[in-house]
């Protein structure tokens, strides 16, 4: 076996560069299809940049916040939590004029997707409509959201087959496979 992973927070060595070099290459991966891409450590690598984004935030306080936010929105994204990446997109302030045009485009897109999935109904008790998720399904058909909308709309499959795993106190496949 070899070393211990350095600790977060002492990679000194880490630039920001490096960090979001990482999620841009990897902003394309469909993670809903495929497996979530990993670090050099193995681990899931858009969580592992929201901890080194946070750790380069504490050495680097006030600096590049424009660029760790967004990075940090796409990875939320990526990790199909649509909230956080909402709060995190609208933090950047920047006045690069295309990085607030899509930053802009982002957090339009989120809120529309939000309105299929909206986010008091996701999870335990209340759900949206299933023909809301088929429709946030072929809405974003092709589009660089439809990893996330699939993400959401299993989500919400799985969350209504544990509500009729609750309320009959089994849990069907069918119920399931009609939840999907």
């Amino acid at each position: 076996m070899g070393q211990p992973p350095t600790p977060v927070e002492n990679r000194d060595f880490e630039t920001l560069n490096s960090i979001v070099s990482e999620v841009l290459f990897e902003k394309g991966t469909d993670t809903y299809r495929l497996p979530m891409p990993t670090d050099a450590e193995g681990k899931n690598l858009f969580h592992s940049a929201i901890e080194r984004l946070e750790a380069w935030r504490q050495r680097n306080p006030g600096s590049s916040e424009d660029i760790v936010y967004y990075t940090e929105g796409l990875c939320y994204e990526k990790l199909g939590q649509p909230m956080n990446a909402l709060e995190t997109y609208r933090l950047v302030k920047t006045t690069d004029a295309d990085l607030q045009k899509t930053v802009e485009e982002k957090i339009s897109g989120l809120e529309d997707i939000l309105n299929y999935f909206p986010p008091d109904q996701m999870g335990v008790g209340g759900l949206p409509p299933r023909d809301q998720s088929e429709e946030a399904i072929e809405a974003y058909k092709g589009t660089e959201w439809e990893p996330l909308v699939w993400i959401l709309a299993e989500n919400e499959a799985v969350n209504r087959a544990l509500e009729e795993r609750d309320s009959t106190g089994q849990v069907a496949s069918t119920a399931y496979k009609e939840a999907l």
